[in-house]
């Protein structure tokens, strides 16, 4: 079904599903992962860490923005579309394996490695979005700054534990 926001084509299914992907990779990779929430609380956590329930709602938003900004750039017609979306599905990857990593097979540093590659990953998306849609791109940032902080976190973990 096709919408018509301030004269612009708006796809409401494509844009639900743009959501959905990315929420779909958070909950399945975390129930490939374990008991993540009761492993978490187990750990000996660097300052400023934050309780295990806090987790699942910091991730469900930040799920939106990227599939929002997916949403954005999957319907521009930009030359640079293809690639922007090969970084975007090459980051949501490695970030799928990432709890299994840490969690699942207990490889903390390693998995510290992992989100390195995964802030590369969504710096390289960050950057095509933001050239395609300014939008895009500020819906990205959170994402990105969150990595920041679950790198802190993983190799704070690791150090500690």
């Amino acid at each position: 079904m096709r919408y018509y926001i301030s004269g612009k084509k708006f796809n409401l299914e494509l844009f639900l599903l743009n959501l959905l992907i990315p929420q779909a990779v958070g909950i399945l990779s975390v129930y490939l992962s374990g008991p993540v929430s009761s492993e978490y609380e187990s750990f000996i956590k660097p300052a400023f860490s934050p309780p295990a329930f806090i987790f699942s709602i910091v991730w469900s938003i930040l799920y939106f923005f990227i599939g929002a900004a997916a949403y954005l750039v999957s319907t521009s017609f930009s030359d640079k579309r293809k690639t922007a979306l090969f970084f975007y599905t090459s980051q949501l990857a490695v970030n799928f394996l990432w709890s299994i990593f840490f969690f699942g097979m207990e490889l903390r540093l390693f998995s510290f490695f992992w989100i390195v590659l995964l802030i590369v990953l969504s710096l390289k998306t960050y950057q095509y979005f933001s050239d395609i849609n300014k939008l895009a791109g500020i819906f990205f940032i959170p994402y990105i700054l969150w990595l920041f902080y679950a790198g802190y976190l993983n190799i704070g973990i690791w150090f500690l534990n």
